[in-house]
């Protein structure tokens, strides 16, 4: 007989759950059991097979379950547990059916993705400085899915997005490798001190992962260091006077900003 899951399993726990085989009857030679998951992705059994003789065929035997912890949004999965004889088992109880039993196992994966903090410094006008950030998704979309996220600047006038970063494509292999996002300064002539740029970073429409598709936009801070200061310029004197003529001479002002 195999009995029914004692306990539950959920992805990213340790807790385990555990199912127990005892014989009937007393067999003349032994009795091996094979167990098997029929989905290993989700749950792995303690041992492939157990073996019952005269002295511990009425002993339950325990089989441990346990939880595999994938990154897949999948959602609870039921996975079946089965209990089959093997073959070079006493003759007796080698044409017994196979039993099984099934349990329920919790998904822990959830959509997202996550922005590091910002790299490099801070951007200053007129330097060819970057700064950079990554990304990187929380979970694995499904093989053939994809996940398009689109990086934008708030005020292109003090920051932009470097034109290979400005839309980064994730997929079920490259999902929580990070990737970099470059920024660069604008140098204006405007004296307007330090200004903060919001960078955003949202997901594309063409994502074709389902769960990501409803992501809140996330955004970072970019602070801009102003390299212009207040002055102007005086030109030195164009012509010449003399006393009695009605010739003039010129200067001329600009500012520097």
């Amino acid at each position: 007989t195999l009995s029914t899951v004692s306990g539950t399993l959920q992805e990213g726990n340790p807790q385990t759950a555990t199912v127990s085989l005892v014989l009937l009857v007393e067999p003349l030679t032994d009795v091996i059991i094979d167990i098997a998951s029929l989905d290993t992705t989700e749950v792995t059994v303690s041992t492939s097979s157990l073996t019952f003789d005269s002295t511990n065929w009425n002993d339950p035997q325990n089989i441990t379950l346990t939880s595999v912890d994938e990154f897949i949004i999948d959602g609870s999965q039921t996975v079946s547990i089965t209990a089959s004889i093997n073959a070079a088992s006493n003759a007796a109880f080698t044409s017994l059916a196979d039993q099984t039993v099934t349990l329920v196992h919790s998904d822990n994966d959830v959509a997202g993705f996550t922005l590091s903090s910002l790299g490099g410094g801070n951007l200053l006008e007129g330097s060819l400085s970057t700064v950079s950030f990554t990304l990187t998704l929380n979970a694995q979309p499904n093989p053939g899915d994809q996940v398009i996220l689109d990086i934008a600047s708030s005020d292109l006038s003090e920051v932009t997005v470097n034109a290979l970063t400005s839309s980064i494509t994730f997929n079920n292999i490259n999902w929580n490798i990070p990737q970099t996002v470059t920024l660069s300064s604008v140098d204006d002539l405007i004296l307007d001190g330090t200004v903060t740029s919001t960078i955003s970073i949202s997901v594309n429409t063409l994502t074709t992962a389902v769960p990501f598709r409803t992501l809140t936009t996330q955004n970072i801070s970019v602070p801009t260091l102003d390299n212009d200061v207040p002055g102007y310029t005086l030109s030195t004197v164009s012509g010449t006077l003399q006393e009695g003529n009605p010739q003039t001479a010129t200067v001329s002002l600009v500012l520097l900003v």
